[in-house]
């Protein structure tokens, strides 16, 4: 887990995620192994992610139901949810505190939450 001097220095990628520059590097860079760590916004993830907690975000070659993933849902931009159903190619998540099931693609995910930090 990051230090607290650390994460102050991610705190500014929030800004850039709707910006399609800099969310190719983000994609690019957890696509290139490596971890990255960004401000969650939003409430669809609580009791387990809350608004403004830092999450740490890495590449997997595997994903199973009740992970956590970030990844790219229609126009809606990133989305941080649990996933709850696999069948072949066929990835549903659905946030804890959310009732809308989203249905996506191994394509569509990013990377698997590895570390949360609640702030």
């Amino acid at each position: 887990m990051p230090s607290p001097q650390e994460m102050d220095a991610f705190l500014k990628m929030e800004d850039f995620l709707e910006d399609s520059f800099m969310l190719a590097l983000f994609k690019n860079s957890i696509k290139c192994g490596n971890v990255e760590t960004i401000k969650v916004i939003g409430f669809s993830m609580l009791p387990a992610i809350q608004q403004k907690d830092m999450i740490r975000v890495q590449r997997s070659d595997k994903y199973c139901v009740g992970d956590i993933v970030v990844y790219e849902y229609k126009t809606q931009g990133l989305l941080v949810h649990r996933i709850i159903a696999i069948n072949d190619n066929e990835v549903w998540c659905r946030g804890d505190n959310a009732v809308r099931i989203e249905k996506i693609g191994y394509e569509d995910i990013i990377g698997k939450v590895v570390a949360i930090q609640h702030n």
